[in-house]
């Protein structure tokens, strides 16, 4: 078994290896959302643009998500949702995997986490990523 499948092995088949890996995700989107509660008023106070609204005069799929997530640190969803929806949905599924690893690392009978990345997932996502960019373009939310 060469390194990268014994790393994923440990985190995936493993009660403490699940546990790990949802402290580091828990850890890292703590990590994320002080810096941006720092770095967002920074941004938003010295004008910063979108390089591809810049360009373009498009919104990106991003557009809004900085706005967003300073909205949501100070309580205010309904904006935050305004601003960039898919941002709010994102973090709704990323908190449910999140959720889903613990429950499956604490519950009393352990079963290894059986999970194969697929193709389709990819292109999943850059086709809700495009559709997103189309009608956010065309509809103007």
């Amino acid at each position: 078994m060469h390194t990268p499948a014994r790393f994923t092995h440990f985190f995936l088949s493993t009660r403490g290896g699940l546990l790990a890996l949802a402290s580091l995700l828990a850890g890292g989107l703590a990590a994320a959302a002080g810096a941006a509660y720092i770095m967002i008023p920074l941004l938003i106070n010295f004008g910063y643009r979108c390089p591809f609204q810049a360009v373009t005069g498009l919104n990106c799929p991003g557009c809004g998500s900085s706005r967003a997530l300073f909205a949501l640190q100070h309580g205010h969803l309904w904006e935050a949702f305004t601003l960039n929806p898919l941002l709010l949905i994102g973090l709704a599924a990323f908190a449910l995997g999140l959720f889903y690893l613990l429950w499956r690392a604490l519950r009393p009978h352990f079963t290894p986490l059986a999970y194969r990345y697929h193709d389709r997932q990819l292109y999943a996502g850059l086709i809700v990523l495009g559709a997103y960019t189309v009608l956010r373009n065309l509809l103007g939310f």
